[in-house]
């Protein structure tokens, strides 16, 4: 996770985004997880390194989230989760 904010967030990974595709994120804390949906809004490949591509995405969430209070957000099934950090 590059940076996010009760919007969105934006991500990077070694997995290929593909924008206009709804997505359901997952982050952890120590104070439990959170489930946030949100769309991808624009994705590029961020390095060529060694180990590969290196792709960053920005999602755009479906309303406002407050980062501060763990709590399920919608999940319908066939939806991509990824999975992330959320400490700090």
């Amino acid at each position: 996770m590059i940076d996010w904010s009760s919007s969105g967030v934006l991500i990077e990974a070694g997995v290929r985004f593909a924008p206009g595709r709804t997505v359901t994120l997952q982050f952890l804390a120590e104070r439990g997880h959170l489930l946030v949906r949100g769309d991808i809004v624009r994705a590029a490949v961020a390095a060529i390194g060694p180990g590969g591509l290196r792709y960053r995405a920005a999602v755009a969430f479906d309303r406002p989230t407050d980062f501060s209070r763990p709590r399920e957000a919608p999940h319908r099934p066939g939806d991509p989760v990824a999975r992330g950090r959320a400490d700090g």
